[in-house]
């Protein structure tokens, strides 16, 4: 199970000996519990996020199933910070596919596509995801976002507000934690401007009932998380109005 080579003469190779699996037990309702799949990775991809305690987020990786040919970007764990994690890598990344599968199923907005890929046991580990930023055209802004953006505006400031009130409502409901004021991602079309919040980094998101915890402290710990990420938002980037949780 190779990863996938590159061919300097062009940017893009899916060569035979490029097949890769993907993890897809306990994901998708399928009895195979991996999927065969070519994935090419691009000379030139560009970084499209940083961590500081588990890696980076690159583009032009894309997969070929049959004749279909999909674009993703992938995260790759080459600084997983095991003082800062309690667990394994392994049992992390189980841990955020399960949380990723639960928070679809109660309709919190969250990435599209998340899947382990396999990897020998000396390398680095890596997930598939959906490229947020559709190839350029939008940004994707967190709380601690250290790429430098210039101020903007949302021409859906209040549709924007009220996503993130319904999400502050549905976790609340689903007893669901957020552990940190970065899970959030503001994601913005660089033409149109309109704006719209997930929950992207889902490494510090927890179920209640595996912790001990009222419900009471749960909506506190939520809404504090929460306004601590409008808080950045609007002191660094927003200036035509103010993110804002209604509870």
């Amino acid at each position: 199970m190779a990863i996938a080579s590159e061919n300097l003469g062009s940017e893009f190779d899916f060569a035979s000996e490029n097949k890769e699996t993907l993890v897809t037990k306990g994901i998708k309702e399928t009895s195979e519990p991996t999927k065969v799949v070519e994935i090419s990775r691009s000379r030139n991809a560009e970084i499209l996020g940083e961590g500081i305690y588990e890696g980076h987020v690159r583009s032009g990786v894309r997969v070929g199933i049959g004749r279909r040919i999909l674009n993703f970007a992938e995260k790759i764990f080459d600084r997983y910070d095991h003082e800062y994690r309690s667990e394994s890598i392994d049992k992390f990344l189980k841990r955020i596919i399960s949380t990723h599968m639960q928070l679809k199923k109660i309709e919190i907005p969250v990435i599209n596509t998340m899947r382990i890929i396999n990897v020998p046991e000396d390398e680095n580990r890596r997930l598939l995801v959906t490229d947020l930023t559709e190839n350029g055209r939008k940004i994707v802004i967190s709380a601690t976002t250290i790429d430098v953006y210039d101020s903007f505006e949302l021409s859906n400031l209040v549709e924007v507000n009220n996503q993130l009130s319904d999400i502050f409502q549905k976790l609340n409901l689903n007893s669901v934690r957020l552990g940190s004021y970065d899970v959030p991602f503001l994601i913005i079309d660089k033409e149109t401007k309109e704006g719209k919040i997930i929950l992207g980094d889902l490494g510090n998101v927890s179920f209640k009932n595996k912790e001990n915890f009222s419900q009471d402290l749960l909506e506190e710990l939520n809404l504090k998380g929460l306004q601590k990420f409008a808080e950045e938002i609007n002191k660094r980037f927003l200036i035509n109005g103010e993110l804002e949780i209604k509870n």
